[in-house]
């Protein structure tokens, strides 16, 4: 009889508590609530969209106050019709690892993560984004359309983050410059701009090779402002080959597949590489030693200084591109990559522009978006799609003062426009301008390489040494069919990745010196005496902070002593795994997952010039390759880090240089002398008889140094190198 009451009494605490447990669950009219109150949205920069973001400093917010406005209206909408609210949270460390450490521990970081372009594949290739294909319904309204983005390797995983109108580095041109050739004026006097070839089906290849060589002709001799030769085209080489074969009916990635070995691709890539031969198409190509100085921004910073025609412009630098123009009484237009002459004019819309049979198309790259983390349960999931996609939307509503995005896309093209430097009030070709600009804004996503991170394979490792005839490099019909597989190879990654159940570890460990001094050793040493494993430190993302011994052993060195030498390098991770039960393991020490290099080895390079890695040690000397140190976590992501290394003559006798700067530090009323970073703020060089370089070596005699007092002192900067020979001057230092 105890026994059933008992059952009975268990029966109906149960009950209760469930009782309790929906009662907490459901509003006052007997409704489901949400099971969680707030939506988290990860961010590199929450400043830039977080309205409620001010600063612990200044106590004010980045935000424009417009978009401000517009933002917190959006949010009490979500919060009115949701009944969630949204908050922002930037990555502890950054995008690739934060989630990979969440995700894998069960308890992701935030509900939506803010994907920079360029990271889209970092984040997809570790299997911690949901795929949405489930969740597409949401944005089936016509005002949420705009968020989605075409599928990725069979699934949606990715969103707009931003409504754009330009997307990546469209071709811009200086109008004024065009003015002046005598050959673009038209009967009327009026100059032929490109929009106006556009408009009459004559933005052809050949056409456009024309133009091109026109302006060469016509600026030949002439100087730009900067005192600089001009060019007709400048270009960010690898973004106007996307263009280029693009424009012939190719592309690289589109998200289902991949084309650029097809024979549409190679010949809009040989139409560039032709252009770029016949010097109609400027490059920076400083990625294989053929150009000094110049480096991601060049031929946007060339155009604006004027020493260009022509460039693809980085959309974020289109605005004091024109700016500097401006300032010369300049004006800027847009238009894109022309169509091979054997494809017939169409007026380009959305709809050919989706249109695989059509043989040309605009390239429009994938922009800044968002994902979906794994680990929420699918009604957090959908709640957190539908707040993202609610408060996006009625951001811009309210922004542009509109009821439907349709409306804002028409009414605010003309300032996003102007925004981004586009003359559209030129009197011949402002509306043209206009108009371009909004149809580049009406065109989806056709192009994923620099989302998926493989822009540069392409273009810097397959193009471009095509094109510049990097030693060893074939021209592109045949390179590209021998060095495909530098693209394939990671899209198949990702691709692989995203066929598993779980996250999966990408992120390479680190590695960094133990000290912040330079590897050194003294001519003749016997490597196997160097305790390599205490130079360095490494730590994983998943593994966490490796401890490192090396194995000891005795041993003969050359003059037939017993010394003590290393082995083996072992590494321990701190943080426990787990076996097949879920048991933890304790970490052990393990071999095989660290080494060190530094055997010298001299190599004969493709061009002839020999270059070297690792150490002699029985040769003086700097070694820029010295040491190269490889650390494999427990996934297999091994990191690969360079060090440079010194041999030096423990007999010299020379004394080091020692030459302090021209312009030299104070010290400031009251310093801690121990602190002041003498070698820094008063040493301009100090170098060996050998060329090591000894600024880690400096120090300083304070002691007729009163920093109590303001005034001028004697400070003697000493520096002693390591064979023990010492420079030193003595130099007056205001203290103040």
């Amino acid at each position: 009889m105890t026994n059933r009451f008992k059952k009975v009494a268990s029966y109906l605490l149960v009950a209760v508590m469930i009782i309790a447990l929906l009662a907490a669950c459901t509003n006052s009219e007997g409704e489901l609530e949400n099971a969680v109150d707030t939506i988290y949205i990860g961010h590199h920069y929450m400043q830039e969209d977080d309205p409620n973001w001010v600063s612990e400093i200044t106590g004010e917010g980045v935000m424009d106050p417009v978009k401000q406005r517009a933002a917190l209206a959006a949010l009490a909408t979500v919060k009115e019709k949701l009944g969630v609210d949204i908050k922002w949270k930037n990555w502890p460390s950054s995008v690739t690892q934060d989630c990979l450490q969440t995700v894998l521990a069960g308890d992701p970081y935030c509900h939506i993560a803010v994907l920079s372009n360029g990271f889209q594949g970092r984040v997809m290739v570790q299997n911690v984004l949901q795929p949405l294909d489930e969740y597409m319904d949401i944005f089936a309204p016509e005002d949420y359309q705009w968020l989605t983005m075409s599928k990725t390797f069979g699934h949606y995983y990715l969103l707009n983050r931003d409504l754009l109108y330009i997307t990546d580095w469209p071709i811009v041109y200086n109008a004024t410059m065009l003015d002046a050739i005598p050959e673009f004026k038209e009967a009327d006097g009026t100059t032929l701009y490109p929009a106006e070839m556009y408009e009459r089906g004559d933005w052809t290849w050949s056409r456009f090779r024309w133009y091109l060589e026109t302006i060469q002709k016509y600026y030949a001799g002439k100087k730009a402002p900067s005192g600089t030769d001009i060019v007709p085209f400048d270009a960010r080489y690898y973004y106007t080959a996307i263009q280029a074969v693009h424009s012939s009916g190719g592309y690289i990635y589109d998200g289902e597949g991949m084309n650029f070995t097809s024979p549409e691709a190679v010949e809009g890539a040989e139409y560039l590489s032709d252009l770029i031969e016949d010097s109609l198409v400027d490059c920076c190509v400083a990625e294989y030693g053929k150009s000094n100085g110049c480096g991601y921004l060049q031929s946007v910073e060339a155009f604006a200084r004027g020493e260009c025609v022509f460039t693809n412009c980085a959309r974020w630098k289109m605005g004091s591109s024109s700016t500097a123009l401006a300032e010369r009484g300049e004006s800027m237009g847009i238009i894109f990559f022309p169509r091979p002459d054997n494809v017939p004019f169409k007026e380009y819309n959305n709809d050919v522009h989706m249109d695989k049979d059509y043989k040309y198309n605009i390239a429009i790259s994938c922009a800044d978006s968002v994902g979906l983390l794994r680990g929420h349960d699918k009604d957090v999931s959908r709640l957190a799609l539908e707040a993202y996609a609610m408060y996006r939307t009625e951001f811009y509503k309210n922004y542009g003062g509109v009821e439907t995005i349709a409306e804002y896309r028409e009414t605010m093209a003309a300032n996003e426009a102007v925004a981004f430097g586009i003359d559209i009030f030129h009197e011949e070709i402002g509306d043209k301008n206009l108009e371009i600009f909004k149809m580049l804004g009406s065109l989806k996503e056709n192009e994923f390489c620099e989302g998926m991170n493989i822009h540069e394979k392409w273009g810097v490792n397959i193009f471009g040494k095509a094109a510049f005839a990097v030693p060893g490099a074939s021209k592109y019909p045949v390179y590209v069919k021998a060095n495909e597989n530098i693209v394939t190879d990671a899209l198949n990654n990702i691709q692989n990745a995203l066929k598993g159940d779980g996250a999966v570890d990408t992120t390479l460990p680190g590695v960094s010196q133990a000290n912040s001094g330079i590897i050194v050793f003294k001519q003749g040493t016997d490597p196997r005496t160097i305790n390599w494993g205490s130079m360095f430190t490494a730590n994983d993302n998943v593994d966490g902070a490796y401890e490192i011994k090396q194995e000891e052993y005795e041993g003969t060195d050359a003059e037939g002593k017993t010394v003590t030498m290393y082995g083996d390098i072992l590494i321990k991770p701190s943080v426990a795994m787990e076996d097949e039960n879920g048991e933890e393991i304790e970490p052990e020490f393990v071999a095989d997952r660290m080494f060190i290099e530094y055997e010298y080895k001299e190599t004969v390079n493709d061009d002839g010039t020999t270059s070297s890695t690792g150490i002699d040690f029985n040769k003086v000397g700097k070694y820029d390759k010295g040491v190269i140190v490889k650390v494999t976590d427990s996934q297999g992501n091994t990191r690969e880090a360079t060090y440079t290394a010194y041999i030096y003559d423990q007999n010299g006798t020379k004394a080091p240089s020692l030459k302090i700067k021209e312009e030299y530090g104070t010290v400031a009323l009251n310093a801690d002398t121990s602190t002041v970073k003498w070698a820094d703020l008063f040493v301009e060089e100090a170098f060996d008889e050998n060329g090591i370089d000894l600024k880690t070596m400096v120090s300083a005699d304070v002691s007729e140094l009163d920093v109590t007092i303001a005034g001028t002192y004697n400070v003697t900067i000493f520096v002693e190198d390591f064979a023990g020979n010492t420079s030193s001057q003595t130099i007056p230092v205001e203290v103040k």
